[in-house]
């Protein structure tokens, strides 16, 4: 592995650390605390150290992947003040799909490279990484569906609140 990917590699486990933090403490990565907005600046940096990485001298599912959670980063920032509900939760699954995204390459990286002496698996179709990436897949949709909920109940409150006031 060279310097780059070293750095990209250690960069990327500290930005999922961070965000397995962030979704077990508060059930979300947002934009509003410290833990969170260096989660995203290392997720940056990761995105970008993977436009430099190229196993096979050209752009592969990994450049696609990490434009992808360049997109879902934006898409969470712009939607991260809104008003309603859905502009709320369109944030929020998008900041965790930037997770469910990063993980896809760890997955793959991770099993076709350890155990050193003889990894896992030799290729992204091979189906321990295909059956890991769906169970990611199931785990993420769990997540998002508790989310769904957290939101609701909190919409509840609020609205809750806002009519206890004006009675």
């Amino acid at each position: 592995m060279s310097n780059l990917g070293i750095f990209h590699t250690v960069v990327g486990v500290v930005a999922l650390f961070l965000a397995a933090l962030s979704l077990v403490q508060r059930g979300k990565i947002g934009f509003s605390n410290r833990i969170d907005l260096v989660y995203i600046v290392l997720t940056l940096i990761t995105c970008a150290t993977s436009f430099m990485i190229f196993k096979t001298g050209q752009a592969g599912p990994g450049h696609i992947i990490a434009g992808l959670v360049v997109v879902c980063l934006g898409i969470g920032y712009f939607t991260r003040n809104s008003n309603n509900f859905w502009g709320k939760f369109i944030s929020v699954v998008s900041m965790s799909a930037t997770v469910f995204l990063s993980l896809i390459p760890t997955i793959n990286e991770t099993l076709t490279r350890l155990p050193v002496s003889g990894p896992l698996a030799d290729s992204p179709e091979h189906p321990v990484v295909q059956n890991s990436v769906k169970v990611l897949l199931v785990f993420f949709a769990l997540g998002v569906y508790l989310q769904f909920r957290s939101l609701k109940k909190k919409e509840a409150v609020a609205e809750k609140t806002l009519y206890e006031n004006q009675v």
